[in-house]
């Protein structure tokens, strides 16, 4: 009785300490999830309760199985290793749940979703305290796009590269923001509405000042959606689009994101930088350009999956600029990254599984879940999420909250 009970006790700790991702380095995410897997699992074994949900954990897990079978036509073994390596939180997390369907409760679970908005609250506050006493981390007096400082500068305090960073805590503010409206009325009971209050608007605050394009974008969809589903009786439309346009005009009042927007809008930046005139925009458009090109050879069967950043800098050296021998640049959109790595047939599986956790989403009337999926769906087309421990770690640990519930907890 004495060890069920120390077992329960390691399982909240690692739960907690797994919503509060945001505040650890790369190695670490991965060591709590693996300290989780193991958890629920002498826990299962203390209890006699061997119950596992396969199939929500394969719906999750797919990514890592597309890839695993990508190994089979790579030629660069040890780079395929080293993806599937980063990519285990995607198997083992799911799995936790698997082998313990019921870990998570609804109460517990609204606790871990405040754990997390903390965790993504405290390091926004931190990398931006860092940066008004330490100072920015560019000197260079020929850098004067303050976007491109303050993003250096936040992604060396906070550990974490800004659109992940973005991404983290805009859907953490959205929970804020979806908490503080369903308790709005019982304020004056339930202090941590203004705990919540405060939460949304630093937390979008800080996340739109990273000037991250893609979850900029994600969450002004989700926001335009949960406002049109949510004010259903008080004028829906005009609210949504009220919210949208305010959203829209703080983003061009910003200088960091006025300018990162503005950019993608010139013409010359939809083709590939030349020489010394690269940007975040035309450095992306080469990338594509190349995605393009490979996958019209491999569009089949893809060219494997450790040998995917090979064949993209094979293509990326030919154009006339040093900014694609300076770093390895990935695909920069999970989709194309699937497609590219395990052909068509992995990318339909891919997509496959996202279209199921819709209708999941859909059939149980999980609103909160549709948005995030909504969210992370949209953000993929930028970015390889599933490429770096937060990324995963935010799509999995969420797909693994809301999937394994039979009830929606966020009401709308």
């Amino acid at each position: 009785m004495k060890n069920v009970e120390m077992l329960h006790k390691f399982k909240i700790a690692a739960l907690v300490l797994a919503s509060a991702f945001p505040l650890f380095m790369p190695h670490q995410i991965s060591g709590i999830g693996m300290l989780l897997f193991l958890v629920c699992t002498f826990s299962a074994i203390a209890e006699s309760r061997y119950v596992f949900d396969w199939k929500k954990m394969l719906l999750i897990s797919v990514p890592f199985f597309v890839f695993a079978a990508a190994m089979t036509q790579t030629s660069h073994i040890a780079e395929g290793v080293e993806v599937l390596q980063k990519k285990l939180l995607l198997l083992g997390l799911p799995l936790a749940f698997a082998i313990r369907p019921t870990l998570v409760n609804e109460k517990l679970r609204g606790k871990l979703f405040l754990v997390f908005e903390v965790a993504a609250f405290a390091i926004g506050i931190y990398a931006n305290l860092m940066m008004r006493f330490r100072g920015l981390t560019i000197s260079d007096p020929n850098v004067t796009d303050y976007a491109i400082i303050y993003r250096h500068a936040l992604e060396y305090y906070s550990g974490l590269h800004p659109t992940y960073y973005a991404a983290i805590l805009f859907f953490a503010a959205f929970l804020s923001l979806n908490n503080l409206v369903r308790d709005w009325k019982k304020r004056h009971e339930n202090k941590m509405v203004w705990v919540e209050l405060v939460l949304s608007v630093l937390l979008t605050t800080m996340a739109t000042a990273s000037a991250a394009r893609a979850p900029l974008i994600a969450f002004g969809v989700i926001l335009f959606g949960w406002t049109f589903l949510h004010f259903k009786n008080i004028g829906k439309t005009w609210i949504a689009f009220a919210l949208t346009a305010l959203f829209i005009l703080t983003l061009m009042a910003l200088p960091s994101t006025r300018n990162r927007i503005l950019e993608m809008t010139k013409p010359a930046n939809l083709h590939a930088p030349s020489g010394s005139n690269d940007n975040g925009t035309n450095v992306r458009a080469g990338i594509y350009l190349c995605n393009w090109e490979t996958l019209k050879q491999h569009w089949l069967i893809g060219v494997g999956t450790g040998d995917v950043q090979y064949e993209l800098n094979q293509c990326l050296s030919l154009f006339n600029t040093r900014v694609y021998t300076n770093f390895n640049y990935n695909t920069h959109n999970e989709y194309l990254n699937i497609w590219f790595s395990a052909g068509i047939i992995g990318l339909l599986v891919f997509i496959c599984s996202l279209f199921l956790s819709f209708k999941h989403a859909f059939k149980h009337k999980k609103f909160t879940y549709l948005f995030f999926l909504i969210f992370m769906s949209i953000c993929f087309f930028t970015e390889n999420y599933l490429e770096r421990q937060a990324g995963i770690m935010l799509y999995t640990w969420f797909q693994c909250l809301f999937l394994f519930s039979p009830k929606e907890i966020h009401h709308v």
